[in-house]
């Protein structure tokens, strides 16, 4: 029997993460976080608030009390599909692969590594201020680095507006590893959608490569 959603969260869409990997993930199904968020008064208090009042009072964990928080909008009409805080729009894409939380970070932070999958000529300077280069016209500003576990970085490429942002967390999940990536701050749901095609291709590459 397909799952019923309350009254609220059928004005505009269901959530584009099928329940299983809700529950999995985070114990319950999307009755219930809608349900919290319901009694929360999400629509009042607005999306930091609820997905802080997820994170600390129900223990979600950072990028579930976000992608929760975002569904719920989204079911509930509150925004556009894809739509983030701020009007702007904004993408997750995950692997789960059988590669070393090491190899992972190499792929994703050395020349050699990202010209396996990604790009082709790429030249890095992994540090805080440095920069990624590819013969592609992709460049990135690393923002924030924390060594196996996180990057945020700028995002810059002739076809797509400028100022939108990437992160990608890596998490190690017994024998294989977890690899998220998160790109916001998109100028406009044509180009969140093009890009959003693109990681998921990419991210196919991206496994086969660690997987070799």
């Amino acid at each position: 029997m397909p799952l019923v959603y309350p009254w609220s969260v059928r004005k505009a869409a269901k959530p584009r993460i099928p329940d299983a990997n809700v529950v999995k993930a985070t114990r319950k199904g999307w009755e219930h976080w809608f349900k919290v968020l319901d009694k929360f008064g999400c629509a009042k208090k607005g999306h930091k608030e609820s997905a802080r009042f997820l994170l600390e009072e129900h223990g979600l964990e950072p990028w579930w009390s976000q992608t929760v928080t975002v569904e719920y909008e989204v079911a509930n009409g509150l925004r556009k599909p894809s739509q983030r805080s701020g009007g702007k729009f904004g993408l997750d894409v995950h692997r789960t692969v059988s590669a070393s939380l090491g190899d992972c970070w190499d792929a994703f932070t050395t020349a050699k590594g990202l010209n396996g999958w990604f790009a082709s000529k790429a030249k890095v300077d992994l540090r805080v201020g440095g920069l990624y280069t590819g013969a592609g016209g992709d460049k990135c500003t690393y923002k924030k680095i924390v060594p196996s576990k996180r990057l945020v970085m700028s995002w810059e490429h002739p076809k797509h507006t400028s100022g939108s942002v990437v992160e990608v967390l890596f998490e190690k999940r017994e024998k294989k590893t977890r690899v998220s990536v998160s790109h916001t701050k998109i100028a406009n749901k044509a180009e969140c959608d093009d890009l959003k095609k693109a990681w998921s291709s990419v991210m196919d590459e991206f496994r086969e490569f660690v997987e070799l």
